[in-house]
């Protein structure tokens, strides 16, 4: 079902398990192939359906989707009641990830399908929508919306296509490639100073912030950017390569096809550790070439993590940016440190919660002074691609700029523990 007011469906194939078409918004002209699943019970006929899935999204050169009853769950956590089939979710998994799909973030029930027999608690999350890198581009706050059962023993799924960008601040995020840069000590070593006037903490958030843009002047590129260094790389490395062929005798020509082969593959590495970083997928390793697997990654996660909507209080759903910024801040405030409640009041309580009690040699242990060779040592046993904290620097902007900012680091932490003050923020 669809709104023909504002879109068309023209269907082009009719088989068992599928209808598969094309639809069409009448408002902006943007055109999304769309395949309507119905899968089989068991699961030899569904790898038809998978095999057919994957031969179908192949062949799309533009936005695309999945959706429907798949008869099948991908996750342990997608079923309640009853033994799941591993092998089926294996293979179910297995062929979303060849037809080059991801999941889209939904709302409201979580499960899709209950048995509706009473006293059985059944329930399992049958129904999806699948989509691919490009129909997340043309439909970038797309909401899926999985409502009550009512009557029927499958949810119906509402799917608001939307292709306007929510405007959203433009935040720093440091880069861990950065720090392979050259320059890049002489530039944080540049702007990184010593104020003995003020403590430790006021210090290193001045130099911080000070340093954000001028690492994003130096070093700061979009990702379509490097990707395009990429390209141009290519393509100073095949013109060298033909010109070396013409003049094979030559060793300026042979010379200039090796130096363009290097950076053509620094490039490369560039690129896809950007990539890496952003889609925080740990675990696949750098120089084996999964670039579009971390776009693809970037997209979903941003899909998944999008905050498209809330109710509030008085029961109305907001859509708003601003106003679901607000409702969320509100609701923090109201369950985290809203009252001011002394550590002899909390104590008692957390004695009746808590029964376990640390060894005398253990409360030594807590007791002993921080030294700043611990603090290094910590700080390096951290994974350099961990997400960042608010300000945008991750570990490794830390470990990589260590002999500049080393000192003040350690300076921060050895403060906080003589005075047990952090502040907020």
């Amino acid at each position: 079902m669809w709104k023909r007011n504002s879109f068309v469906f023209t269907t082009n194939e009719v088989v068992d398990q599928f209808i598969f078409g094309v639809i069409t918004d009448l408002i902006s002209g943007e055109k999304v192939e769309v395949l309507c699943v119905y899968a089989y019970n068991s699961n030899i006929e569904r790898r038809v359906l998978w095999r057919q899935m994957a031969e179908i999204s192949a062949g799309w050169r533009g936005p695309g989707m999945v959706l429907g009853d798949f008869n099948t769950i991908r996750l342990q956590s997608e079923a309640f009641g009853g033994a799941p089939n591993v092998g089926d979710m294996e293979e179910f998994d297995m062929a979303i990830r060849e037809a080059d799909l991801v999941e889209h973030a939904v709302q409201g029930n979580w499960f899709t399908w209950t048995s509706k027999i009473h006293g059985s608690g059944l329930m399992k999350r049958l129904d999806r929508i699948l989509v691919n890198d490009e129909g997340l581009s043309t439909w970038p706050n797309m909401r899926v919306n999985v409502l009550p059962w009512g009557i029927s023993d499958h949810s119906p799924i509402l799917v608001y296509p939307s292709n306007q960008r929510s405007q959203q601040v433009v935040s720093f995020r440091f880069f861990n490639h950065w720090v392979q840069e050259a320059s890049f000590m002489d530039v944080v070593s540049s702007a990184w100073t010593k104020d003995t006037r003020v403590s430790p903490i006021v210090n290193i958030v001045r130099n911080l912030r000070n340093l954000k843009s001028i690492l994003r002047r130096h070093f700061g590129r979009h990702i379509r950017t490097i990707s395009e260094d990429v390209r141009l790389a290519n393509d100073t490395m095949d013109r060298a390569e033909r010109e070396m062929e013409t003049n094979s005798l030559s060793e300026e020509a042979s010379n200039h096809a090796s130096l363009a082969t290097v950076n053509f593959w620094k490039a490369v590495r560039v690129e896809e550790a950007a990539m890496r970083q952003k889609s925080r997928t740990r675990w696949l390793k750098l120089d084996d070439q999964n670039t579009a697997f971390f776009h693809r990654s970037v997209r979903s996660r941003q899909s998944s993590n999008a905050l498209r909507s809330v109710i509030d209080p008085d029961g109305n759903r907001l859509t708003n940016h601003d106003q679901v910024t607000q409702v969320v801040v509100n609701y923090f405030k109201d369950s985290l440190g809203s009252q001011n409640i002394s550590y002899g009041e909390l104590s008692t309580s957390i004695e009746e919660i808590v029964q376990f009690r640390w060894t005398e040699e253990c409360c030594q242990a807590l007791q002993s002074p921080i030294g700043r060779e611990e603090v290094r040592r910590v700080l390096f046993s951290m994974d350099g691609g961990k997400a960042p904290g608010p300000d945008g620097y991750s570990v490794g902007f830390f470990k990589g700029a260590w002999t500049v900012v080393g000192e003040g680091f350690c300076d921060v932490v050895l403060h906080f523990f003589e005075t047990n003050y952090f502040p907020q923020g």
